[in-house]
C-alpha cells in the first residue's frame, strides 16, 4: 500500500452528487475539517513517544461547527468573495475510519486565525500537545514534505485534501470556450458555467509505477537532492498516453531512473517488431 494512499476512509463518492446527504454530514457533530492556507497545510507539530516513532506532526483538525461559529459572517461586504467556509467551498473527503466522523478540507487563508483559535481549542489537538503549547506548534506544511513526518493514515488523508485543492486552484476556467468553472459535486467535479457549454472536468489523474528492486539484502533506491535529509524512494516513472502497466514498460523506466542508459539500449524491442516480454524470474527476454 503506497504510503499516501487514503487507506482509513470510506470515500463514500457516491454521496458527491447527494446535496442533501452532504449538507447532513457537514452538520454532523463530529464533521471535521482540515484546514489549508495558500495551498499549504495547517499541521501540529506533536510530541514523539515509544508508539508512534518518527511522528513529529499531525493535521491541525477542527471540529466544523466550531470554525463555522467562529466565522459567522466572515466574507460578509467583501466585494466578489464569498464566506470561505460556506457549504459550496467544502470539500467532501468521506468518512473516517476510526470513527466514522465526516471529513472536509477548505482553503481558510480569509479566515486563518480564527480557524487557529478553533485549533487551538479542539480536546483531540490538546490531548497530543498541551494546552499551553498548542498555538505556538500550528505551522504551515507543503503536505507532500509533511507526510513522511505523519501517521500513515493521517497522511493519506492530508495527501488526498492537498491534490483536490491543487486541481480546484488549477481549474478555474473552461477548456473549450475560456468561461469560468463552477467546482461541483462535493468538491469532485468542475462544470463550465456558459449555459451552451457546460463541460465537464475531473481531477487530473497521472499513474505511475513505483518499483522496488532488490538484490539478496539490497534494495535499489533514489533520491532528489530537494528532498530531506535521509529521505530516499523507490525508483518510479509515470505511465505515458497509450502506455501500458506492463512490466516492459516499468523496467525501462527504473533503467532510466537509475541513469543505466546501456541496459535500456539492450532492452529495446528488435527490428523485427515483435515487442519482447519480461520475466523477472528467468532474468532474459521471450521474443
Amino acid at each position: 500500500m503506497p504510503f499516501f494512499a487514503l487507506s482509513d476512509a470510506d470515500r463514500a463518492s457516491e454521496l458527491r452528487a447527494d446535496t442533501e446527504a452532504i449538507l447532513a454530514a457537514s452538520r454532523d457533530r463530529r464533521a471535521i475539517l482540515l484546514p489549508f492556507v495558500s495551498g499549504r497545510a495547517l499541521v501540529v507539530a506533536v510530541d514523539e513517544d515509544g508508539s508512534r516513532p518518527g511522528v513529529r506532526f499531525a493535521p491541525a483538525e477542527v471540529r466544523l461547527r466550531d470554525v463555522r461559529r467562529s466565522a459567522d459572517g466572515v466574507g460578509e461586504g467583501d466585494e466578489g468573495d464569498e464566506d470561505p467556509l460556506a457549504f459550496e467551498r467544502l470539500s467532501f473527503l468521506g468518512f473516517r475510519e476510526e470513527d466514522g466522523a465526516p471529513v472536509f478540507a477548505a482553503e481558510v487563508k480569509r479566515c486563518e486565525s480564527l480557524v487557529r483559535e478553533a485549533v487551538a481549542r479542539n480536546p483531540a489537538v490538546i490531548g497530543r500537545v498541551g494546552r499551553g503549547a498548542v498555538n505556538e506548534a500550528i505551522v504551515t506544511k507543503d503536505a507532500k514534505s509533511v507526510g513522511p513526518e505523519m501517521s500513515r493514515k493521517d497522511a493519506g488523508l492530508l495527501a488526498a485534501a492537498a491534490s483536490l485543492l491543487r486541481w480546484q486552484r488549477n481549474t478555474r476556467f473552461c477548456q473549450k470556450c475560456g468561461s469560468p468553472v463552477k467546482i461541483v459535486k462535493s468538491g469532485h467535479k468542475a462544470q463550465c458555467a456558459d449555459s451552451d457549454c457546460r463541460a465537464p472536468y475531473y481531477p487530473t489523474l497521472m499513474p505511475a509505477v513505483l518499483t522496488l528492486c532488490t538484490c539478496g539484502d539490497y534494495a535499489l533506491l533514489g533520491r532528489n537532492s530537494k528532498w530531506p535529509r535521509g529521505f530516499y524512494s523507490c525508483l518510479a516513472g509515470f505511465v505515458d498516453q497509450s502506455e501500458s502497466l506492463h512490466e516492459y514498460e516499468d523496467l525501462l523506466d527504473v533503467l532510466r531512473a537509475a541513469g543505466r542508459h546501456d541496459d535500456i539500449e539492450a532492452l529495446l524491442p528488435p527490428a523485427d517488431g515483435r515487442v519482447p516480454t519480461w520475466t523477472y524470474r528467468r532474468r532474459r527476454w521471450h521474443p
